[in-house]
């Protein structure tokens, strides 16, 4: 296991430094600068103490998932993406988001988050409009 960290635009950030740079939203959902985010191993190991600590947040990641999923879903009939997609625009300004920063953001391939947006599109979930040549995504 090796500790991780973010690499956008060739330069090692920190997770928090990275996750401030890819919401940096402009106009129309794109950033001011074209981030491509991607998760980079680092040659040194966790030590046994680092590994226990990351074990532990995986763990209650996965079991907030799996409460958000059990109370979300039969209430709303939202998947755990339907509801991270919709959180995602939620949050943004204006609730939209270029397409390809809300797959930066959420850390998804573009192949992924275009397929998951068309099921949502298809329900009348988001709409997918094009504006100034850039596909957004919006409630």
């Amino acid at each position: 296991m090796h500790s991780i960290q973010c690499c956008v635009n060739g330069a090692l950030e920190r997770p928090a430094q990275a996750e401030a740079r890819l919401l940096a939203i402009g106009e129309h959902g794109q950033t001011r600068e074209p981030d491509r985010t991607r998760i980079q191993a680092v040659t040194k190991p966790l030590t046994p103490g680092e590994r226990a600590a990351w074990r532990a947040v995986l763990l209650v990641a996965d079991l907030l998932r799996f409460e958000v999923a059990a109370e979300v879903g039969p209430m709303t009939g939202l998947s755990p993406a339907d509801h991270s997609v919709l959180m995602h625009l939620d949050e943004a300004p204006g609730r939209q988001i270029g397409q390809q920063n809300m797959a930066n953001a959420m850390f998804w391939s573009k192949s992924r988050l275009s397929q998951q947006l068309t099921r949502m599109q298809e329900r009348g979930l988001v709409e997918r409009p094009v504006a100034k040549g850039f596909r957004l995504v919006r409630r």
